[in-house]
């Protein structure tokens, strides 16, 4: 079915094929698609958008959740059910990663107290995003207006430019 890929070639020397690659070679010279998929570096931008992410969506919830709620998310999550935000993002990036940051957020969702602090927190990030947003949209608006033209009219001399003063400061 081409899911299996024989290697018919065996390394002389395994320590310098991994130094040479940077990957730990396995015992086996049998590797199938999803081994070949997951030593693959993820794309860019996806560790950053993994940070990102909030607690209630690594753990498929809503802001407004019970603990029961919590309870089943993080248990779904840990387990990297199929469908799963945790299980897509562990193929890509690896399951301990996924499986430690889903922890911290069930530690932080599971009390009370320290989820009211995390509310707070996202509602203080999403307005400083917001008015970062607004700043950058700004620069880039004022990096598109040209500067203004200098005009070919000749300089006023110093007699004509002091009458001026004189006119506009005369009450």
């Amino acid at each position: 079915m081409g899911l299996i890929h024989w290697d018919h070639e065996v390394p002389v020397d395994s320590s310098s094929a991994s130094e040479e690659t940077g990957r730990r070679l396995s015992g086996t010279r049998m590797s199938t698609k999803r081994n070949l998929v997951s030593m693959r570096a993820p794309p860019p931008g996806l560790l950053e958008r993994f940070e990102r992410l909030t607690h209630y969506q690594l753990l498929g919830l809503h802001a407004d959740c019970s603990p029961s709620d919590i309870e089943r998310g993080h248990d779904l999550a840990r387990a990297l059910g199929v469908g799963t935000l945790a299980a897509r993002m562990a193929a890509r990036l690896g399951t301990r990663r996924v499986r430690d940051r889903v922890s911290a957020a069930y530690e932080v969702l599971r009390t009370p107290e320290r989820k009211q602090s995390y509310n707070e927190y996202l509602l203080y990030r999403e307005e400083t995003r917001a008015i970062e947003d607004a700043l950058s949209e700004g620069v880039r608006r004022a990096s598109l207006v040209p500067p203004p033209a200098r005009s070919s009219a000749p300089a006023l001399r110093t007699s004509k430019r002091a009458l001026m003063g004189d006119e506009l400061s005369a009450p």
